[in-house]
């Protein structure tokens, strides 16, 4: 994977983004079995820059994208509970030796819940993207995404340059 700067500190973010959802979106027994570094190698292999010609970044573009690439490589529908609900088998291999499939005690039961939430997660960050007020944007991320800690704008004079792109400073 060959990036120039701007896309090593995006790359870098979209996987903090992702491990804090993680660990505000799972309850502590389920968070055990959703390694940081399955993570971390879906990100790898899925990520999605989204750096506009004149620099501007947007991690919330390049979550939604990675997202997407994520839910279309590494989980198979493998069946329907009673209820109709599909059930999702997740595989994803170490991208070095011994290349081993890192979910592979858990493939049946968490490929489920996590491709419920990344799904669920992905319809969330839409949600925010057609949002005109930055406010509004940050309270979702907040309350629905990432938790308390997400820091919430007083000021929602700040437009961005295009509906959903933030600079850098801001974060997502």
């Amino acid at each position: 994977m060959n990036l120039d700067v701007k896309e090593v500190e995006q790359y870098k973010r979209v996987i903090k983004y992702l491990k804090r959802w993680r660990d505000f979106k799972f309850p502590e027994i389920e968070r055990k079995k959703v390694y940081s570094i399955g993570i971390a190698v879906m990100v790898g292999q899925s990520f999605s820059k989204s750096i506009s010609y004149d620099g501007d970044v947007s991690d919330i573009d390049c979550l939604i994208k990675t997202i997407d690439k994520m839910l279309s490589t590494y989980f198979t529908l493998i069946a329907s509970d009673s209820q109709g609900n599909p059930q999702y088998k997740i595989k994803v291999d170490l991208p070095r030796q011994p290349y081993r499939d890192i979910f592979t005690k858990h493939g049946k039961t968490v490929g489920t819940i996590i491709h419920k939430r990344l799904d669920d997660l992905k319809n969330k960050l839409e949600v925010v993207v057609a949002k005109s007020s930055l406010k509004e944007q940050c309270e979702i991320l907040a309350n629905d995404v990432f938790g308390s800690d997400f820091p919430i704008t007083e000021n929602d004079n700040k437009k961005f340059k295009e509906p959903g792109y933030v600079s850098s400073p801001q974060g997502a």
